[in-house]
């Protein structure tokens, strides 16, 4: 009964003190992605752009050695693909591919070079997706 009653009195205490409570985000990768969701609901497209520069440069503070799966690459070709920047999102995929050499990374380079008006490219990356397609054995 005791530590029930503890319990209850220590809720209160912190009930009591949420409001005074302010949390900080400091980790790169999370501003990152606070200021992605603002992006994404902006409707005003300076705003919208606006915070995407903001992502890219959190981004951008990400060490290699906090990002062992190679997204940040990946995240910053997304930002510039919804920013309309086909030359910035092509070279960060490039950059993706030196950790996430998946079909999926390469279909969306295709896209974009094909967007580019570069076909030649554009094969290319379709041949290497298509190297990494994993067969059928039902389709041999």
């Amino acid at each position: 009964y005791a530590e029930r009653e503890a319990s209850k009195l220590v809720q209160k205490v912190v009930e009591a003190e949420v409001p005074n409570v302010k949390i900080e985000v400091t980790d790169p990768s999370l501003k990152a992605s606070e200021y992605e969701d603002a992006a994404r609901k902006a409707t005003d497209e300076k705003i919208k752009n606006t915070n995407y520069e903001q992502a890219l440069a959190e981004l951008a503070k990400v060490k290699k050695e906090d990002d062992p799966y190679g997204i940040v690459p990946l995240r910053k070709a997304q930002i510039y693909g919804a920013m309309k920047k086909s030359k910035e999102a092509i070279a960060a995929y490039e950059e993706a591919l030196n950790s996430a050499n998946t079909i999926e990374t390469r279909l969306a380079l295709a896209n974009l070079y094909l967007g580019e008006k570069d076909k030649a490219a554009a094969t290319k990356q379709l041949e290497e997706s298509d190297k990494l397609a994993v067969p059928d054995p039902m389709m041999m």
